[in-house]
């Protein structure tokens, strides 16, 4: 018997059967493949602006973090006072230490919001005060010498004596300090020394040149601008800090 080779060639039902039905599938996956892909593509964009989102806020946390962490550091390095340079013989270094830091306060706040400017002349009291006049009456003056070292009120180291001085500082005039006790003796002093006794510097730091010339003293001037130096033997010493911004309305304890 001789074979059709045609007959051969045809698939078996079975197989026509799967190959029939592969076929169906085939087109139904092929007919949703689009679908599935915009599903998928849609949650892969998805993810992705999510990781995006995700690693910008992190970073935008970190940076605010760090900002946060060097405004702390900045604003306690602005309030807190620098350490005084050792004072001359004759000045208590805690005298001048409290005097810097009644400076150091004012040249931030002012006093009611308003920095007018000021100099302490911190050393020997009769010595500085035969260098001018006090203009006016001197509210510190003691008919009781006795009675000064007894007085909180009246002393550079003491909170009550810093804040009475402090809301005097936009007047007119410097305040005296005594050197090796800590006691205000004066506001409103003039220095009598012309403008012309010096050849160097403006009329503005001639009275705290001519007061640091006094044996044992020690000025500190707060310009209007904030900016706080420290004058002695005649010439500027030491500048702690430049110009600052407008004083704001701010607390600050002394």
């Amino acid at each position: 018997m001789i074979s059709n080779p045609v007959e051969e060639a045809k698939p078996l039902p079975g197989t026509l059967s799967c190959a029939v039905l592969f076929e169906c599938e085939l087109v139904d996956v092929l007919q949703l493949l689009p679908y599935l892909l915009n599903c998928l593509s849609f949650h892969l964009v998805g993810l992705l602006i999510c990781a995006v989102l995700s690693s910008c806020l992190i970073s935008a946390l970190v940076k605010l973090i760090r900002i946060k962490a060097e405004t702390d550091f900045l604003r306690l390095q602005l309030m807190a006072t620098p350490t005084a340079i050792p004072a001359p013989a004759g000045v208590k270094q805690k005298v001048l230490q409290e005097a810097l830091n009644v400076a150091w306060l004012y040249s931030i706040s002012g006093d009611e919001q308003h920095r007018a400017g000021h100099t302490l002349a911190i050393g020997p009291g009769a010595m500085l005060l035969a260098r001018g006049r006090i203009k006016g009456r001197n509210q510190w003056q003691h008919h009781d010498d006795s009675s000064l070292t007894q007085d909180p009120q009246a002393s550079i180291l003491t909170k009550e004596g810093q804040e009475n001085l402090r809301i005097e500082m936009n007047q007119p005039g410097a305040h005296v300090v005594e050197g090796d006790t800590g006691q205000i003796i004066a506001n409103k002093f003039l220095v009598s020394t012309p403008v012309s006794y010096f050849h160097f510097g403006g009329a503005g730091t001639t009275a705290e040149r001519s007061l640091s010339t006094v044996t044992g003293s020690v000025v500190i001037n707060i310009s209007v601008d904030g900016s706080v130096t420290e004058f002695r033997n005649g010439a500027l010493y030491h500048q702690y800090c430049a110009s600052r911004l407008t004083p704001q309305h701010i607390m600050l304890d002394v």
